[in-house]
């Protein structure tokens, strides 16, 4: 088994799942399959009476039963114009949510314990407009849009990121209401997207290797002789070019360029030499490694079965939170 593996969340606990939600999961499954760009057409759209709508269907039996009793003509026409409206709510429901077309754009990393941002993209496939459509997962925070004069919306939801490793969310839920709220058209979609969740962040000692390192776990890497550092009187056999003749033919004293070589300080940081469980080494680690790129310094990373060389900047900060997050003991 590679050190560096996916560490993913599980979607959700299916053992723990009762046996009804389990099986409809696998019909689910089936009939609306994982993908990356999904349209809602009659197969994938499900639509039940609201409890508003449930109970304005009680009150019309209630009327229904009166109108009856008391042999009332403008008493049944209400009943009919009333449940007329119900019908048509249930076509401009289902109507509000198909031709929908629902894509995943990107996941962006984040961090063990934060909230990730997934980036979606709301697409109308036909003519007429789309209101207050409702994105979601189960426990988080809903997005309400509607695409009513522009043809693509982009909606951002947001998703807890409780460990870290690979961020698959569940199934979204997609649901609409309008536009008497009589009604709930709902999917449930599987969009195939995910987000990378480094390890939390944790301040410790700085985890130095001995190896190859000075007492302080320092060496210094020499960046060349091309930094102006400023001036000092002319020495025999300085070069030439490095002469400020302009000053000296003001009348000034001689006097040369002087450049100092760049003194980079490189670290390398072990997991071997962190203390703590695993979790708390790779938070340590992810400590170290975003303070040393905020430093601007050089640093590797020496993980078991993996290591990263020497160097520095944004590219290798994230190079080396890559690792920290899909590292895992074989």
């Amino acid at each position: 088994m590679s050190a560096l593996s996916q560490h993913s969340l599980p979607r959700q606990n299916v053992a723990s799942s009762p046996w009804w939600q389990r099986r409809f999961d696998r019909w689910l499954k089936r009939r609306i399959p994982a993908a990356r760009s999904v349209t809602l057409d009659q197969r994938r759209i499900f639509i039940f009476p609201s409890r508003a709508g449930l109970f304005f269907l009680a009150v019309l039996v209630v009327m229904l039963i009166a109108a009856i009793n008391y042999q009332n003509n403008m008493a049944f026409a209400l009943v009919f114009f009333l449940f007329s409206l119900f019908i048509i709510a249930i076509l401009h429901t289902f109507s509000n949510l198909s031709g929908l077309c629902i894509e995943a754009q990107r996941g962006y990393p984040t961090f063990a314990g934060e909230v990730a941002e997934f980036e979606l993209q709301l697409r109308r496939t036909r003519e007429h407009a789309y209101h207050a459509i409702e994105l979601g997962w189960p426990g988080e925070l809903a997005a309400l849009r509607s695409l009513l004069d522009t043809q693509v919306a982009t909606v951002t939801l947001f998703h807890q990121a409780q460990r870290r490793g690979w961020l698959r969310p569940a199934r979204l839920l997609v649901q609409t209401f309008y536009p008497l709220g009589l009604m709930r058209a709902w999917t449930w979609i599987d969009l195939d997207m995910a987000a990378l969740v480094y390890p939390r962040p944790i301040a410790g000692p700085r985890p130095a290797t001995a190896s190859g390192d000075t007492e302080q776990g320092l060496r210094t890497l020499k960046k060349g002789s091309d930094d102006f550092y400023g001036f000092r009187d002319y020495r025999s056999g300085d070069n030439l070019r490095h002469v400020l003749w302009r000053a000296y033919a003001k009348g000034q004293p001689l006097q040369s360029k002087q450049f100092a070589e760049t003194q980079v300080l490189s670290h390398w940081l072990s997991y071997d030499a962190c203390a703590g469980d695993r979790e708390h080494r790779l938070s340590v680690l992810c400590y170290w490694v975003l303070e040393l790129e905020r430093r601007g310094e050089v640093f590797g990373l020496q993980l078991p079965g993996a290591s990263l060389p020497l160097d520095s900047g944004a590219e290798q900060r994230e190079r080396a939170l890559r690792m920290l997050a899909l590292f895992q003991v074989a």
